[in-house]
């Protein structure tokens, strides 16, 4: 019974989750990525997540799809070609996501950034964990602070930052 497995969305419409890959190809100390997945990122077809979208909305009446990837922007250009293929389905969506490192931001195009809004996504989960540059370079994070900042700068010109949960140490 899919009523067991299903929560609601911030607007009390039924919410369910996907994944459209496994693993991460970072190597961050803290994360169980490394040992678990080998610094690996699997993504799966476009094809296979539209037909996992159509079921879970057509047959479950999902009105949310909340993706459970620990980094589905690995590819900036695999994350727009979903964007695009998701918004040209006759029904709509709503998306959130739960893992896209910050620094993935950086790599996104303009569309990209146009078209998160234009395919119904409310919600984007961002690992940060920490602006201190030493906790990021002794957590093999391989990120700054003055790169982190420059994003959230981008993110909140874009109006983002009302939409965005970070998690920070």
């Amino acid at each position: 019974d899919m009523k067991m497995y299903s929560s609601v969305n911030y607007s009390g419409e039924r919410s369910l989750c996907i994944q459209g890959s496994r693993g991460c190809p970072y190597s961050c100390g803290f994360c169980y990525n490394e040992p678990f997945s080998s610094a690996v990122w699997r993504p799966f077809s476009i094809d296979k997540i539209l037909k996992n979208v159509d079921i879970l909305v057509n047959e479950y009446g999902a009105k949310t799809l909340y993706f459970v990837d620990d980094n589905i922007a690995v590819d900036p250009n695999r994350f727009l070609e979903l964007l695009k293929k998701i918004r040209q389905k006759p029904y709509k969506v709503n998306l959130a996501f739960q893992g896209i490192r910050i620094d993935a931001f950086e790599k996104f195009s303009d569309e990209t950034y146009t078209l998160l809004r234009e395919s119904g996504v409310k919600s984007l989960d961002i690992g940060i964990e920490t602006l201190n540059n030493r906790i990021l370079k002794n957590v093999d994070k391989f990120l700054t602070r003055d790169q982190i900042l420059k994003t959230l700068e981008k993110l909140e010109k874009q109006g983002w930052l009302g939409g965005l949960s970070a998690g920070i140490v």
